[in-house]
């Protein structure tokens, strides 16, 4: 089994993060082996990975601790959290945690010789991203004294 886990704070409120999280079927864009994500009920999703196995999911927001969930229904143990603290009002602290494990001993033996705990950091840069290149974000970027980039 592997457990895989990161942070990062990113420069916006804890309200935008949370929004752009609450769109599970853009995950892929951020999910390192996730190429495709579909809502098939409430809760419910098809996560396709990037060796074309599709895994049954149920991912659940939990908006009073500010955190999401998952977990696979079938297929090897794939479950994770995405946690989302207030730094203050203009950052974000997210922490990433990932549980996986492999179909099979020699799965799991490759996973401990060979971990690949850096997935995880990974994943959170390209959330940083992913955010920040949403369309009609609103966030406040502090500025180091330099105007804001000509938008004309």
């Amino acid at each position: 089994m592997t457990h895989q886990e990161a942070t990062c704070v990113l420069p916006f409120p804890l309200k935008i993060v949370e929004s752009r999280l609450a769109d599970v079927e853009s995950w892929d864009r951020f999910l390192v082996g996730l190429t495709e994500v579909h809502r098939t009920a409430h809760e419910r999703y098809l996560f396709r990975m990037d060796n074309g196995q599709e895994v049954r999911v149920a991912v659940r927001a939990h908006p009073r601790e500010h955190r999401f969930a998952w977990h696979a229904f079938d297929g090897p143990m794939f479950d994770g959290t995405l946690r989302l603290t207030a730094v203050d009002e203009e950052l974000t602290r997210v922490t990433l945690s990932i549980r996986t494990r492999g179909a099979g001993v020699t799965a799991d033996l490759m996973d401990m010789a060979f971990p690949r705990t850096w997935l995880a950091d990974f994943d959170v840069q390209r959330l940083a991203t992913f955010v920040a290149d949403r369309p009609g974000r609103s966030a406040r970027r502090k500025t180091s004294g330099s105007p804001p980039p000509d938008q004309g």
